[in-house]
């Protein structure tokens, strides 16, 4: 019993903090939003247009708890100094002034939904953009020795294959390399694998 009385005196206090009161006003924001951006919709499509269809009413219904969803996510990035929206409150203005801000961002989301989607697909993408894989250009390695090729690749941030060996007859392609693969000039992903083929005496 002891327990449970602490527990809900816990809960009790985290309810009533600022923190939980500033994003409880921007998530009704966000459902007033949904609400009127309802029924704006629903006007424009049944009154203006006249193909409003039952069909489209599980979206009126879901769009305030879509608003406050997304007011929930918008005000926390904001605050969180990942966005910046203009005329936003700063941590040290006071309570009315900051629940007044939060009721605002979240009936702008809420009403704005379809937007606010895009605004943060947005910085998603920016946010967790996977780098594109660095490539660079394979150097020509015919007429070098394998040695040679080896730090001219290390170099390049490549490295070296398959070593393979064919039969020369010229005395300038002895133990040198005669062919490689992938060819010269190729673009490869840095630490690829260049294969060579080596002119060994017969």
């Amino acid at each position: 019993m002891v327990l449970l009385r602490g527990i809900l005196d816990t809960n009790a206090e985290k309810l009533n903090s600022e923190t939980f009161r500033i994003i409880a006003y921007a998530v009704i924001g966000g459902g007033l939003g949904g609400i009127v951006n309802g029924y704006r919709s629903i006007l424009s499509w049944h009154a203006e247009r006249q193909s409003f269809g039952w069909r489209h009413v599980w979206k009126y219904l879901a769009l305030p708890l879509l608003g406050a969803i997304l007011a929930a996510m918008v005000y926390t990035l904001t605050r969180a100094g990942i966005a910046v929206i203009g005329g936003s409150s700063a941590p040290g203005d006071d309570s009315t002034t900051q629940a007044f801000s939060a009721f605002a961002i979240g009936a702008l989301s809420g009403y704005g939904a379809q937007k606010v989607f895009k605004w943060l697909d947005e910085h998603v993408n920016r946010i967790f953009k996977i780098s594109e894989i660095a490539e660079v250009e394979v150097p020509n390695l015919v007429g070098k020795t394998e040695q040679e090729a080896k730090d001219i690749l290390r170099t390049a941030e490549l490295s070296l294959g398959t070593v393979s060996e064919q039969p020369g007859s010229a005395p300038g392609e002895i133990d040198k390399v005669v062919g490689q693969n992938p060819a010269a000039s190729t673009k490869k992903s840095k630490a690829s694998e260049v294969g060579i083929t080596i002119a060994r005496q017969k």
